[in-house]
Order: C-alpha cells, then sequence, then structure tokens
C-alpha cells in the first residue's frame, strides 16, 4: 500500500456514489444522483399540506390560513421517513413543539435581545443533541432550529398567541393527516419497496460477480467489488428490517403478510451470505471454476431482478433455472455448497410466494414502559454527556456560532437576516467531511435553484399566480428528497423564493434569490470554518478505535460460524453477521470521511485501515464459504476447535493493538481456512505496522482526541 492510494482521483460522474449506496471509492463524497429515491407520494402530500392552504388563504385573505400553510410546510420538512407509525408519532410530537417554540419564541422577542440570544442558544443546544435519538429526532430537531430562527424575527403580541397557535397546530396536524391518507392506502408499501430494494442490490452483486469472474481482475477490483456491493447490500437489508419491524408492530407478528416479509428478510440474509461465500471461491478459483459460477450467476440474476419487481415468478421455470445452476455445482465442486445454499434460498422464496396457511407467530413478550424508556430516551443521551462525544461537541459549535449570528440577526434586522442562522446550524454536522459535503451540496443546490427560483420574477404579477406555481414547486421539490441534498435544495430554492413572495410581497424575486444564495456562502463558510477550529472531531485519531471494534465483530462472527459449522444458520449467528457487516459499514464511513480531512495528520494509519477493511472483508468470504464447505465435508484431519481458538485469541489481540504471536493450525492448501489464516496475516503486518508508526506519517506529533 502506498500514498497514492489516498491521493485525490478523478472519477467518471456514474461512479458516484450516493448516501445510500455509498460507492466503493473511499476518496470520493457521496454526492451522486440517486433516481430511486424519488417519490412522488412525498411531493404531493406537501403540495396539498402547504400549497392548496396557500391558495385558500388568498381567496379568502386570511392571515391565518397562511400562518398553518407554512405550519404544514415545516412539519412535512420534519418527515425522515420509515414505517408509517413511527414518522406520524414524530410529525405529531413536532407539531406541538413547534407551536409552543413559535409562540414561546414569538412572546420573547418583545424582550431586549441580551435576554432572548440566551434563551435561544439554549434551545439550538437542545435541538442539536436530538440527533443521539435518531434520524426522526435529528430532523425535528433541526426544523425546530429553523423556527426558533423564524420565531424571533418579528415580535409577537400577546393577544395575537392564542390564534397562531390554533393556526400552528392546525396546520401540523393537516399535514399528519394527509400523512395517514396516503401512506394508510398501502401500509405495506414502504416494506414492500424496501425489500425490493434489497433483492434489486443483490441482483446488481450478482451481475458485477459475474463481470468480475469472467475477467482478469487483480485484487483491487475485488476489494472495490466488496466495498461498493457488500456495504451497499447491507445497508439495504438494515432498512428492510427497519420497515418490516415497523409493519410488523402495526399489523402484529401474526399478520400472514408480515410473517411472509420477515422470512423473505431471512431469505435474503441467506443469499447475500452464500454470494459472499460463493465470490470468495470464485476470486481465488481456476478458469472453468470462474466459467461455472458466472453461468450460474446468469441464471439467477434475471430471478432476482423479477423479486425486485414484485413480479410473479413462475415456480417451474424457477426450478428449471436452479436444476442448470445445480449442473454449475457439478461441474465445479468447489461452487457446489454455495450454489446449493443459492438454490435453498430461492425455494424458500418461491414457497412464501403461495398462499400461506401456516398458524399465527406467538406474539413476544413486551418490555416494560420504563424499560424502552432507559433503553431508547436515558441511555443514548447519557452515553453522549462526555466530552468524547462528538455530538455533545457538535451541539457546543452549534450554539457558539448560532449565537452570535441570532443576535447580529435581532440588533441589525433585515427580512433575510435569519437565513443566516439556520444556513450555519444546519450545514454544521458533526465530522469535517460530513460538514463539507454539506457546505458543496448546499451552496451548489442554491446557486441552481437562485437562478430558476428569479426566473420567477418575469411571470405576471399577482399573488394568485405565485401561489398557483407553490403546488408544482412544491411537488418537484419534495419528491426529490431521497435523490440527493443537492438536488433537492436545487428545487427547494424556488420554493423558498416564491414563498417568501408570497408572504412578504414586495421584494424582487432576484433580490430574494441573491439573499438567499449570499447568506447560504456565508453561513456554508462559516460552519466550514468552525469544523476546523472548534473542537473538531478528527475521524484519523479515532481509526484504533474503529478497526478495533470492527476485529472484535468478526472475532464474535468467527465464534458463531465455527461453533455451529455444518449446521443450519441460528438466530445468533445471524446477529453476529449482521453486526459484522454495519462494523464494516462503519469503518469504511470512517475511512471516507478521514480521507476528506485536509489535514491527515496519520496517513499511516489511514492506509493500514483501508488494508485491513480489504482483509476484513475477505476474511468474511471466506468464514462464509468454510461455512458452505462443511455441508459437504471438511478435509479429514481439520481440528475446527483448535482453528476457532486461533482465530478468536488473533483478533481479540489485534483489536487490542498486539500482533499474532501463535501459529495457526494446519490446513490444506487453497482451503477456507488458508484464506482465513492469510487474511489475518495481512491484517497483523498492516496493523502492526501502524501501531508501531510515529504519530505524523513526517515525524512529527499528533495532537489528542479532545477529552
Amino acid at each position: 500500500m502506498t500514498d497514492t492510494m489516498l491521493a485525490p482521483r478523478l472519477r467518471p460522474w456514474h461512479e458516484r456514489g450516493t448516501t445510500r449506496r455509498p460507492g466503493a471509492h473511499l476518496d470520493r463524497l457521496p454526492v451522486g444522483i440517486d433516481l430511486r429515491g424519488f417519490s412522488l407520494a412525498e411531493g404531493v402530500r406537501a403540495a396539498v399540506a402547504s400549497g392548496l392552504l396557500v391558495l385558500v388563504s388568498l381567496w379568502v385573505q386570511s392571515f391565518p390560513l397562511l400562518l398553518a400553510a407554512f405550519a404544514a410546510n415545516l412539519t412535512c420538512f420534519c418527515d425522515a421517513g420509515g414505517p408509517l407509525q413511527g414518522r406520524v408519532r414524530a410529525l405529531l410530537a413536532f407539531t406541538v413543539l413547534g407551536a409552543l417554540t413559535w409562540v414561546g419564541f414569538g412572546l420573547l422577542r418583545n424582550l431586549s435581545w441580551p435576554v432572548v440570544v440566551p434563551v435561544a442558544g439554549l434551545a439550538v443546544f437542545l435541538c442539536s443533541m436530538a440527533r443521539v435519538w435518531g434520524a426522526a429526532a435529528q430532523a425535528i430537531g433541526n426544523v425546530l432550529i429553523v423556527t426558533v430562527a423564524l420565531a424571533i424575527d418579528v415580535p409577537l403580541r400577546a393577544d395575537a398567541a392564542p390564534l397562531l397557535l390554533l393556526s400552528f397546530l392546525g396546520g401540523g396536524f393537516w399535514a399528519v393527516l394527509l400523512t395517514l391518507a396516503i401512506w394508510r392506502v398501502q401500509p405495506d408499501r414502504p416494506a414492500a419497496r424496501a425489500l425490493g430494494e434489497v433483492w434489486a442490490t443483490l441482483s446488481a452483486l450478482a451481475h458485477d460477480l459475474r463481470v468480475l469472474a469472467l475477467s482478469q481482475t487483480d485484487e483491487a477490483g475485488w476489494d472495490a467489488h466488496a466495498r461498493a456491493h457488500r456495504r451497499a447490500s447491507r445497508m439495504m437489508l438494515e432498512e428492510a428490517r427497519q420497515h418490516v419491524s415497523g409493519a410488523a408492530r402495526a399489523r402484529g407478528p401474526s399478520s400472514a403478510w408480515v410473517r411472509r416479509a420477515v422470512l423473505d428478510l431471512e431469505t435474503a440474509e441467506t443469499m447475500f451470505s452464500a454470494l459472499i461465500g460463493l465470490g470468495d471461491v470464485l476470486e481465488g478459483g481456476s478458469a472453468p471454476i470462474r466459467r461455472s459460477g458466472a453461468r450460474a450467476l446468469r441464471l439467477l440474476r434475471p430471478v432476482f431482478s423479477l423479486w425486485s419487481r414484485g413480479a410473479p415468478v413462475r415456480p417451474d421455470r424457477i426450478e428449471a433455472a436452479l436444476r442448470q445452476v445445480a449442473e454449475c455445482g457439478r461441474a465445479a465442486p468447489a461452487l457446489a455448497p454455495s450454489l446449493a445454499s443459492v438454490s435453498d434460498a430461492c425455494r424458500v422464496m418461491v414457497r412464501t410466494a403461495l398462499p400461506d396457511d401456516r398458524p399465527a407467530l406467538p406474539q413476544p413478550g413486551s418490555p416494560s414502559a420504563a424499560t424502552l424508556v432507559m433503553a431508547l430516551v436515558v441511555q443514548p443521551l447519557l452515553e453522549n454527556l462526555t466530552w468524547r462525544s462528538a455530538i455533545l461537541r457538535h451541539a457546543a459549535r452549534a450554539t457558539a456560532l448560532t449565537l452570535p449570528a441570532l443576535a447580529w440577526s435581532m440588533i441589525w434586522w433585515s427580512p433575510y437576516g435569519h437565513w443566516l442562522t439556520i444556513t450555519v446550524a444546519l450545514t454544521m454536522q458533526p465530522y469535517f467531511a460530513a460538514t463539507w459535503q454539506r457546505v458543496l451540496e448546499r451552496v451548489g443546490g442554491t446557486l441552481l435553484g437562485g437562478l430558476i427560483g428569479a426566473a420567477a420574477a418575469f411571470l405576471p404579477d399577482g399573488g394568485t399566480v405565485k401561489a398557483v406555481l407553490l403546488v408544482p414547486l412544491c411537488i418537484i421539490g419534495f419528491s426529490v428528497r431521497q435523490v440527493s441534498y443537492g438536488a433537492y435544495i436545487a428545487c427547494l430554492t424556488p420554493l423558498v423564493v416564491v414563498l417568501f413572495d408570497v408572504a412578504e410581497p414586495g421584494h424582487s424575486d432576484a433580490m430574494i434569490a441573491g439573499m438567499r444564495f449570499s447568506y447560504t456562502v456565508l453561513g456554508g463558510g462559516i460552519a466550514l470554518a468552525a469544523s476546523l477550529l472548534l473542537w473538531p472531531s478528527w475521524d484519523s485519531h479515532r481509526l484504533r478505535q474503529d478497526v478495533g471494534g470492527t476485529l472484535t465483530a468478526y472475532a464474535a462472527l468467527a465464534a458463531s460460524v465455527l461453533g455451529d459449522l455444518g449446521s443450519p444458520a441460528g438466530g445468533s449467528q445471524a446477529a453476529a453477521r449482521r453486526a459484522a457487516g454495519v462494523a464494516s459499514n462503519n469503518l469504511e464511513a470512517a475511512l471516507s470521511r478521514a480521507m476528506q480531512e485536509p489535514r491527515r495528520v496519520r496517513n499511516h494509519e489511514i492506509e493500514a485501515g483501508l488494508v485491513v477493511d480489504a482483509a476484513l472483508r475477505r476474511f468474511g468470504g471466506a468464514l462464509m464459504a468454510l461455512q458452505h464447505e462443511a455441508r459437504g465435508g471438511l478435509t479429514p484431519g481439520t481440528n475446527l476447535l483448535a482453528w476457532r481458538r486461533w482465530i478468536e485469541v488473533a483478533l481479540v489481540d489485534l483489536a487490542s493493538g498486539r500482533a499474532v504471536n501463535h501459529p495457526a493450525p494446519a490446513a490444506s492448501p487453497g482451503s477456507a481456512l488458508e484464506r482465513i489464516r492469510r487474511a489475518i496475516g495481512v491484517i497483523d503486518a498492516a496493523w502492526t505496522a501502524a501501531e508501531n508508526a510515529p504519530g505524523l506519517a513526517d515525524g512529527g506529533q499528533a495532537p489528542a482526541e479532545p477529552g
């Protein structure tokens, strides 16, 4: 491994990763376009929730209705998606908190700025800490910061407070009602769509695996394949698991649809494991083995594609394809165990598509309310009430920046001043790389959207024309929320320009667009500078910890697999496999962020982390191949107990920063156990060298991690 692995390289636009599919290139920001994230239902919900109310408010000349439309718009903003039950709870929570925040800070605005700003800063700190409870709470916290910034823009009279409170509550409840009306029509659609995404991802994995099998690809190509497809597959599986769990809570685990969905999800997990093992065999296999594997993958990929679209599949045709897959296994016995596992999983999928007359599943006992509150609310907060927490430092940094922005907007008031506070608060992220990506996407999207919004100046004058324009702008803007953040901002900016013009007529559209872009650039620059100067969280300083956690997760996986070798995978093994996959994804995310940092003071650790990540992916592949090999019988004389002890001790030693100082048991050349030994040897050499390297690549001393 050389420094060239860390050097920025130009990538074609189609190789850009996305948030949900980060891709193989860890040195590039995931700012690509993900068209699978397009949701017309999101756009229609926002258009009816806010655009329709704006039209009615202009028609009847009602300011409370206009305020309700704005509240409905904010409610749509804080919808982070996910299972319907959870998102409705989040929207209801924001509606109540948003109404109280707007009224409370509107009344507080009647006092002087030395009183208002500290209270607003405390609110910003609390809202920034909300991300400890997950994506939904983070979205609520972000939009509440926007609400605070808008509420202190203009003082609120005491006699107007009740009407404003009712208007905000009415607009928020209207958006929640539309959410229920749209997504309740097909309550299982989010979970079904997520399962379809899983099979689409596995189809892409199978296709790329076939391409690699037919080509003379070096190790770098196989490493890139593992990073791109295994990472994306694990993310899709975890997302689908969340949706299926939400459907189970809504319908009950005894629902026939839920039982099939759970079984389909576990089948996809089995298929994912089998494809990983198949890839491990193909990488080191001979030309005949690769040709047989490529033929089997060519037969399987159309089946995966049909399942991804939810299309009906004839069992007789599936069985015919599986018989040909079995022939590939007979032609190349090394592939037979993995292909048999794939075929078994396909047959399970076919069976679950047929009518299900099995008895209802027993419902497990539910934990007490106190236990849930402790696990979901109290524990995450306590874990982050330390200066070592990146979230706590992020909240402190966001507060330190928004306090002067709030004071400035109150002392030198302008109708556009709140955009500085909003941009600083929403652009700031816990890690520099995430802030850098957010700044690029927000500035670029605002520039493009501002040019589009400025074109509204050429429309005929009159609020009705602009209000009608809000409907298609809402549909477009909210439909692309999950496509990419930059595209979302580009489509959102014209909506903001027109909404501003409707709410406060008399401003030039070009002026509104120009001021929004100026404040976005200024706020983004401030956020980026603060990420560098105020209590930064450098991922390059945490790589040892991240690598250690990943090695520990793989040690648990190895213990589980070798302990149950030759028997069907149980629940504990599936959990260990998922934990190892998530740990690898988190390590690659940390490596990607570290490679975006302006001063990579520990380049040697980044290089070692890349080597460890690639070796662990190979280790996992060999482990899955070993699991499938065991069904056909291992080489006589193989001491599995000794291997299990050696692997577990070796990985735990490496996780603790110690070298592997005892030899591995004997294994036949070319076997999965031999590949496991080689992978651990690569990790040992790379990470031990990094442990013994100086703090800086140039021989200097690295600054200590805060805390």
